[in-house]
């Protein structure tokens, strides 16, 4: 899984990572492992959040990108992308590092693994739900929502008092 340009939902799901961006990086999950590969200035976010759970390899100067893709897919000759957010410019690339290699789209299967909820990330929703109904009562009670008052500005308004509360931005 790519993360590049926009952020790929599906990256930080395969990976667990939760903060930063990591733009520029891959995931590479294999059967018993995972192998991800970041820009050189995500190298200690990267390790710190997945420690124990992969190997985090850093591309820069001297380690190209190109070169750790090509030695961590060697030999596959099935490759799963997720073509929902892989551009046509990077799956080209891709595709002309690894020609031998069968490209099969996997956006179906990552919606369909992500149907089905952990625990905790039903304990997450929960928390989520809890903490957006506290906000949009304190909004409600503060008479911030009036005639005249844009639905854009009610959202931000909401946000706020969500974050004020410990949620994170979206």
């Amino acid at each position: 899984v790519a993360n590049e340009g926009r952020p790929d939902p599906n990256f930080f799901y395969l990976t667990g990572i939760k903060e930063g961006n990591l733009d520029g990086a891959a995931a590479l999950s294999f059967r018993k492992k995972m192998q991800v590969l970041v820009p050189r200035l995500e190298e200690q976010l990267a390790r710190r959040q997945l420690a124990g759970k992969a190997l985090v390899e850093a591309y820069g100067p001297g380690k190209p990108f190109k070169q750790m893709l090509s030695k961590a897919a060697l030999g596959r000759l099935k490759i799963a992308y997720d073509d929902a957010f892989v551009s046509v410019k990077t799956l080209a690339f891709y595709r002309k590092l690894l020609p031998k290699a069968r490209w099969i789209p996997a956006s179906a299967a990552f919606a369909i693994a992500r149907l089905v909820k952990t625990g905790e990330e039903i304990k997450r929703i929960g928390q989520a739900c809890n903490l957006a109904e506290k906000a949009l009562e304190t909004l409600l009670e503060s008479n911030q929502i009036a005639t005249g008052v844009t639905e854009a500005k009610v959202a931000a308004r909401l946000e706020y008092e969500m974050q004020l509360l410990g949620g994170a931005p979206s």
